[in-house]
């Protein structure tokens, strides 16, 4: 059996080369769920050279490897390479595969009911996206958020996934970390994570690309309606969220530092309906360009949104200029 080098970066930046002796490819289940991972746990480079030595041969790079880890303790990531050794240039060359072995990461995910194992492993995942991936994540996330609920696979006219898995994808929705999940059914896996489906190949970015766009497509659960009453014959307002227009402020500010402007005497507050996480929504869909104050579209009220929507006794123009 052909050892494997393992080019290591400790915790405190310092290189070390070390030589497993035994079968390391990248679906080996020994290799990757008893060295390789509970070493990535640790942060101390003391304690990650013991355990290399009671796993590893501390050692110069072996010419008959067969693979090549290259190990970063100090951001916690992995790659994967193919080990070969020319002789004629005295080089070493090879493909990388870090792929193979973060499938088998996907795979092991769902197996592990190890907490604090399971989110090694998704920072794994995630810091193995591109950028472009990570701004596919970002743009889905939001989408997700603005629709509100979960979406079913028949509401798409085309399915974005390649043929091998496009048969066993069910719906999509944010899971209570915010991460775009996939619910599938695989045999023993009923949910995964986006990020997974895309480095396991099974999204190309065209697909994503076309995902997105469909997203788009999809109207948003269907909002709250907010009441203020008018008061002394001032006529009702009833309206929702993607009514209240951010008004530029100065600066953001404190509750406690805005609350003395709410003012309920032309319109009564609808503490009936609370906001809930209409206000999360809101606020992912117009920040930058506002936070606390708001005006209602086609009036001239200037409302401040938290908890409640509260009427204020402000202007626009107030707003631009306050100084507190």
């Amino acid at each position: 059996m052909r050892p494997t080098n393992l080019l290591i970066t400790l915790s405190n930046g310092k290189s070390i080369i070390y030589v497993a002796e035994y079968s390391t490819r990248p679906e080996n289940g020994y290799f990757v769920q008893n060295v390789l991972l509970p070493l990535m746990l640790l942060n101390d480079s003391e304690e990650e050279i013991s355990f290399l030595n009671k796993h590893c041969t501390l050692s110069e790079r072996r010419i008959n490897a067969m693979y090549r880890y290259q190990i970063n303790l100090a951001i916690k990531k992995v790659k994967v390479f193919e080990e070969i050794y020319n002789s004629y240039c005295n080089i070493f060359l090879g493909n990388e595969i870090t792929k193979r072995y973060l499938k088998y990461l996907t795979t092991l995910k769902y197996r592990e009911n190890t907490k604090k194992l399971e989110d090694a492993l998704t920072n794994h995942i995630e810091e193995l996206l591109t950028k472009t991936e990570q701004r596919f994540i970002i743009h889905i996330t939001k989408e997700l958020k603005r629709i509100g609920r979960t979406v079913s696979i028949n509401e798409f006219s085309e399915t974005p996934f390649c043929d091998e898995v496009k048969d066993y994808i069910e719906a999509f929705k944010l899971n209570d970390e915010e991460k775009p999940i996939c619910e599938v059914s695989f045999p023993n896996i009923k949910e995964k994570h986006l990020t997974s489906i895309i480095c396991d190949s099974e999204m190309s970015a065209y697909d994503i690309s076309v995902f997105i766009d469909k997203l788009q497509e999809i109207p948003a659960k269907k909002r709250k309606v907010y009441h203020l009453k008018g008061r002394n014959g001032v006529c009702d307002i009833s309206f929702t969220i993607d009514a209240l227009i951010p008004v530029l402020q100065s600066r953001r500010y404190e509750f406690s530092e805005i609350e003395k402007f709410i003012d309920n005497s032309k319109f009564k507050t609808d503490f009936n309906t609370p906001m809930g996480n209409e206000f999360e929504i809101m606020h992912e869909m117009l920040l930058p360009l506002g936070d606390e104050f708001f005006k209602i579209k086609g009036t001239e009220l200037i409302v401040i949104a938290t908890d409640y929507i509260y009427p204020t006794s402000l202007t626009e123009k107030g707003v631009k200029f306050l100084e507190i």
